[in-house]
């Protein structure tokens, strides 16, 4: 009678140990996807900032182009137009990086918002010649890099594109 008791017993140990073992990897499991998703939707608000970047640089650009071209003291509401929609999906992105990205990414990026916000603002005012934002750049995606679980770039690797333009 005792022998049965202790095998019924046993049985049922062995179950629960399994359940309880089954259960705990699948929160495992569970735990490495959603820290999967978080670091991949990271990257894409990564990818996000650094495009509205693109499109505010490249708004002050055309902008400093035609200046160049033609002499121009007033800015044409196209031009204001351009150049506040830029501003304002690189601030959305800002905005999207601040909700989910550690404090250093979203320091980092405040500088290059400062940095682009003078590079605008010296366009608006008629400059020719602009403050460079390479070196912040380089200095964000670094974060941004080590964020993600990648080593930081040396900085001779990320040329200005004025550099790779005489490159090329």
């Amino acid at each position: 009678m005792a022998s049965e008791w202790i095998g019924t017993a046993s049985t049922a140990l062995v179950g629960i140990a399994g359940i309880f073992a089954a259960i705990w990897v699948s929160g495992r499991d569970h735990q490495r996807r959603r820290s999967d998703q978080a670091l991949t939707d990271r990257r894409q608000i990564y990818q996000n900032l650094f495009t509205a970047a693109d499109g505010l640089v490249a708004a002050t650009r055309l902008l400093m182009q035609r200046r160049e071209r033609e002499p121009i003291t007033d800015l044409t509401p196209d031009d204001l137009t351009k150049l506040i929609t830029a501003r304002m999906d690189f601030n959305t992105a800002m905005y999207q990086l601040a909700l989910s990205a550690p404090q250093d990414v979203v320091a980092a990026a405040e500088e290059l918002r400062r940095v682009l916000r003078t590079k605008a603002d010296q366009v608006v005012a008629g400059a020719r010649k602009t403050v460079s934002d390479h070196h912040v750049r380089v200095q964000l995606l670094n974060v941004m890099r080590v964020d993600l679980g990648a080593s930081p770039m040396p900085p001779e690797v990320w040329k200005p594109d004025e550099e790779r333009m005489k490159a090329d």
